[in-house]
């Protein structure tokens, strides 16, 4: 970044009208130079008007403070950095990677190359939009991460509701819409293996005041047409209605695809962050289920609990026999309490007065944990990392 650029734009930031000579004694550049820059800034999008008093831009430009948004997430593990100008925040992210530790956000005022799905142009003037990208490290392998841009997705548009952005809405697969209009888009990048953990990029721009000097020519494509509050209280007409308000979308998603493949009673377990058991009866009824801590939830907390501590072995090996070392210990007795909790929550399930199952239910497996889980589950089960995906597609062909 040209500092240069940036120390005029903070000049410009107030929205007042700075001369050409005051401007260039305040740089210690030619005004010829200072004109160059008023330049580059234009072609970055920034609207600013030529006037007899001198330069101004057409309304007060709010620069990004680190040190302000740091203390209002109040997440002091995150690493927060703000930058004028960046190709692309996802890019930059990705290059520095290599020498950063820990989850990061970066923010940029600007993109010269930001990126869009499948390659398009992201347009990123100074001002008019939020640009920033979260990295993060996940336990899962790559299969366990299908839904990742869903949730992001979902995550964006409840902040932005609570903000009082009204009637927001999903477009399959990432972009946030109001009134049929393009609010925003996440873009995931992931790189790691099958068996994990897996390192993503995950990518935010949401349009701010783009202003009608910035021509975007972007084709909608696959109209999902949901809403947030349709997806969080399963209010479309699907088989399998929620036992009770207020069920995680994900979950309800997962519920409309099991029943309509199995269309006899079921349980669908979830193994994620925490870990759902939900119970479908032989009448495609939801009779509610459990919540439990996910694996690396339950390993984290031992490894806080307990400082001195070795990493759980991410291959415990049989769960049938004692471990011979404290890692491989950590891993094995964190997967059978997991995996203990799950076969409890299915027997009482087959046995429970309350389940009125007219035989045994059939058992989805799904989550990022799953490959971890399903070789130690007694019930035969039936495993597809894509469970919420596909009720989805289900949710969007719904009238």
């Amino acid at each position: 970044m040209n500092d240069g650029l940036e120390t005029l734009l903070d000049r410009l930031a107030d929205g007042k009208s700075h001369s050409g000579p005051a401007l260039a004694e305040h740089l210690g550049i030619s005004r010829a130079a200072v004109w160059k820059r008023i330049e580059q800034l234009r072609a970055l999008g920034l609207k600013l008007e030529a006037r007899p008093g001198g330069y101004q831009l057409s309304k007060p430009l709010t620069r990004l403070d680190s040190q302000q948004i740091a203390n209002r997430l109040d997440r002091p593990d995150i690493t927060v950095e703000c930058r004028f100008l960046v190709d692309s925040t996802n890019a930059r992210l990705a290059e520095d990677s290599h020498h950063q530790q820990g989850p990061r956000v970066l923010l940029a005022e600007a993109q010269s190359a930001g990126r869009g799905r499948r390659g398009r142009e992201w347009r990123s003037p100074p001002g008019s939009g939020i640009y920033l990208s979260l990295t993060w490290r996940f336990q899962s392998g790559l299969t366990g991460l299908s839904a990742l841009s869903l949730v992001t997705g979902i995550a964006a548009a409840r902040v932005l509701r609570e903000f009082g952005v009204g009637s927001i809405g999903l477009k399959w697969p990432n972009d946030l819409v109001v009134a049929g209009c393009k609010l925003g888009g996440c873009l995931i990048d992931i790189s790691g293996s099958a068996e994990g953990p897996c390192d993503a990029i995950i990518g935010l721009g949401i349009n701010v005041d783009l202003g009608e000097q910035v021509e975007i020519d972007q084709p909608w494509i696959e109209q999902l047409g949901l809403s947030l509050h349709q997806l969080e209280t399963g209010s479309i007409e699907l088989p399998v209605k929620p036992a009770y308000p207020a069920l995680g979308c994900d979950r309800w998603l997962a519920l409309q695809w099991a029943w309509l493949q199995t269309r006899a009673a079921c349980c669908i377990v979830d193994c994620g962050t925490a870990v759902t058991v939900d119970a479908i009866d032989d009448r495609g009824r939801h009779l509610g289920g459990w919540i439990m801590t996910g694996l690396a939830s339950l390993r984290s907390a031992l490894g806080q609990s307990a400082r001195h501590l070795p990493p759980a072995s991410p291959e415990p090996g049989p769960l049938n026999r004692p471990a011979r070392d404290t890692s491989t210990a950590i891993g094995a007795g964190t997967l059978v309490q997991l995996v203990g909790g799950i076969e409890h929550a299915i027997d009482s399930l087959k046995s429970g007065s309350d389940a009125r199952f007219e035989s045994d239910p059939a058992v989805w497996l799904t989550g990022g944990d799953a490959a971890a889980v399903q070789p130690h589950l007694s019930p035969p089960v039936q495993y597809d990392p894509h469970l919420v995906l596909r009720g989805l597609g289900l949710a969007s062909r719904s009238p």
